[in-house]
């Protein structure tokens, strides 16, 4: 009997530590100084240090970092030159710590299924309403939005800051149209509480708004298209919109390029925007309001994530290979496969 009280005793132990395994916890990863770069893949971590222009290997972690997958179109944040956060789809919230080598996970009821946003200090998770996490991922509150709005993707770094949004609701526009109405909102966080306040109408509900970048008093904000009034056909014509809060105007800048989708500031006025079924990105001149398309290869291949890398080039990141892109060439510098220990690549972290 002493036995199988002890192996029923075991036995529960590994039980409890499963659910506390998937309910939260952490991992260790491998960090090493010098190191130029990491990349974030579903079985692991490995960072790169570059030597002659080429990335060597230097650190390389096995574990698993995302159950079952991470969703390409969601917001994945950074914060204060140390952590990276995302939500995967086995409904968890990650922090990835570059200055301690540690994952911590911890599972939430209030995931990034559609939506997530960042700001200087915490991140946002969208489902039905909004969450605020801090990067070691302590859930601060909840703000359920009346009525409902689906948030875009959003970058700020203010406090308060700006949101964009679409209504869940069909309305009647001046014209006699039916839409889903655009909306400017504007969210604020103190002491960890978050307050949202619905500014009212943003153009109108013609167009299909996306990822959204604050700067101060201007945000920039993709634009997949619009949906003609008249005929309700939809016109796949991208565009970049930027929006200044204190004049509360806007203006639409041509993409030469359909399906923008993910923005990325990458410095010095520019603005990288990745597109549907091209495996290539768009520059935009924050100063001048004209872009370029940069082709990187004929073919269809998801950009996972684009950072810039030095003064000169930028990586970008699909879910198998790294490149590194040139500014002042229009070259490839390099092209490498990502490590096949690391699994399925989705992100790239460049050491400050």
């Amino acid at each position: 009997m002493r036995k199988r009280r002890r192996r029923t005793g075991f036995g529960l132990a590994l039980l409890l530590v499963f659910l506390l395994a998937d309910c939260g916890g952490t991992k260790r990863f491998d960090i090493v100084d010098g190191a130029d770069f990491y990349i974030l893949g579903y079985d692991g971590v490995t960072g790169y240090r570059m030597d002659n222009g080429q990335p060597v290997p230097v650190a390389q972690t096995e574990m698993k970092l995302v159950k079952k997958s991470v969703n390409p179109l969601v917001h994945r944040a950074e914060f204060h030159e140390r952590y990276v956060v995302f939500f995967d789809e086995a409904g968890r919230v990650v922090s990835v710590d570059f200055h301690e080598g540690k994952v911590r996970f911890q599972k939430t009821k209030h995931g990034a299924w559609t939506t997530a946003g960042s700001s200087n200090d915490n991140y946002f998770a969208y489902t039905n309403g909004v969450a605020v996490f801090t990067p070691e991922l302590k859930e601060t509150d909840y703000v359920k939005l009346e009525p409902s709005v689906l948030v875009n993707d959003f970058q700020v770094a203010d406090n308060p800051f700006f949101m964009t949004g679409s209504d869940l609701q069909e309305s009647v526009d001046e014209f006699g149209n039916r839409v889903f109405q655009n909306r400017l909102l504007q969210g604020s966080v103190q002491d960890g509480k978050l307050t949202i306040e619905n500014r009212g109408a943003l153009e109108n509900g013609a167009y299909w708004f996306g990822d959204t970048l604050g700067q101060g008093d201007v945000f920039y904000c993709v634009c997949l298209g619009w949906t003609d009034p008249a005929t309700r056909q939809k016109v796949m014509e991208g565009s970049m919109f930027r929006y200044d809060i204190g004049q509360g105007t806007g203006e639409f800048f041509p993409i030469r390029e359909s399906g923008p989708l993910d923005l990325y500031d990458v410095g010095e006025n520019r603005l990288a925007i990745t597109h549907m079924f091209r495996f290539g990105f768009t520059l935009f001149d924050q100063t001048t309001g004209t872009s370029s398309f940069v082709e990187l290869e004929e073919q269809e291949e998801r950009i996972m994530d684009i950072h810039r890398l030095d003064a000169d080039r930028l990586l970008i990141l699909s879910e198998t290979r790294l490149l590194a892109y040139n500014l002042n060439t229009g070259a490839i510098d390099f092209a490498m496969p990502c490590d096949s220990k690391t699994g399925t690549a989705f992100h790239v972290w460049v050491a400050k």
